[in-house]
């Protein structure tokens, strides 16, 4: 059970980094505003990345 809670203590710092990061790009100004278009780009590289366009 020590070990799940490890885990578990773990996972949750992992987010709360994540979180406090995007925090720190927002109050930076460091954005992109949401749109189909962005959707489409991103999927787009995706694609190339993987191989499969």
């Amino acid at each position: 059970m020590h070990m799940n809670n490890e885990t578990n203590a773990k996972r949750i710092a992992a987010i709360n980094a994540a979180i406090a990061e995007g925090v720190a790009d927002i109050k930076a100004g460091r954005v992109t505003t949401y749109s189909p278009r962005l959707i489409d780009q991103l999927s787009d590289e995706v694609l190339r990345d993987n191989g499969s366009s």
